[in-house]
């Protein structure tokens, strides 16, 4: 299937408020997120991808070009490359709270709780995701529809000569 089919197949599946990808995405994190597949945070992203940087089918980072914190900023640079070196997908999205959201909404969803760093506190209550940086791992069984497109479209885009790379736009 070609990129273009891609497309054509994901519009027909996917609202027109948003980009075709920014849906995908959407749906690949929710499916991932019912799978246990997500891993989120700096620190932990940085453990799953020194041990098994074959596992991870993708790499989600927030753009934090106007952000001021310097520490971030270099903890990005760093995933950043250990990915390019790993031969790892990597995309950014644009905004930080919208992929916070996205993944408190995904866990919600999901029946039993997993252990990331925005589960339960001592009190009981939910934290907000730590949405520095998100991992998603290959799955078991084949790629979904929208886990294809969002790899095609990875090697499409990304591999291409298009400067500024694109910056994905999450749904609201």
């Amino acid at each position: 299937m070609t990129f273009t089919e891609m497309c054509s197949a994901c519009d027909t599946h996917c609202e027109k408020s948003s980009s075709p990808i920014g849906q995908a995405l959407e749906k690949c994190i929710s499916r991932a997120m019912a799978a246990q597949r997500v891993t989120v945070g700096v620190q932990e992203c940085a453990k799953l991808l020194g041990c098994a940087p074959e596992r991870v089918m993708l790499c989600l980072i927030p753009d934090m070009n106007s952000s001021p914190d310097v520490g971030m900023h270099i903890q990005h640079t760093l995933v950043r490359s250990f990915c390019w070196e790993n031969d790892i997908r990597l995309l950014t999205v644009k905004d930080t709270d919208k992929l916070r959201s996205l993944l408190d909404s995904a866990r919600e969803d999901v029946a039993s709780p997993s252990a990331d760093e925005g589960s339960k506190t001592k009190e009981g209550e939910s934290q907000p995701s730590n949405a520095s940086c998100v991992l998603v791992e290959m799955p078991k069984e084949d790629l979904s529809l929208d886990e294809e497109f969002i790899c095609n479209y990875h090697d499409t885009i990304i591999y291409s000569d298009i400067y500024p790379k694109p910056i994905i736009q999450l749904p609201v």
